[in-house]
């Protein structure tokens, strides 16, 4: 009987992990463009979830807390 292959079982394949709200994530690494690390923005008049802005390329996007956008509880790290 043939044995299925997955992506996923080749030694090669990396992911990015992270966490939201005590659960754990993972992207394929190839579907990441990039990281861009977090600046605090200065305070606007948005939804609570939306924590602000970043230009990416001269493209403005928005920052959006998914825990807050969805009512999940607080992590750990978060307190």
């Amino acid at each position: 009987m043939k044995k299925a292959r997955s992506k996923y079982s080749n030694p090669d394949f990396q992911f990015i992990r992270f966490r939201l709200s005590g659960h754990e994530f993972g992207l394929d690494v190839s579907a990441v463009r990039e990281i861009i690390k977090y600046r605090a923005p200065e305070a606007c008049e948005y939804p609570p979830f939306i924590e602000g802005f970043i230009r990416v390329r001269s493209i403005l996007v928005p920052l959006i807390d998914l825990r807050k956008r969805f009512s999940l509880p607080p992590s750990q790290l978060d307190s």
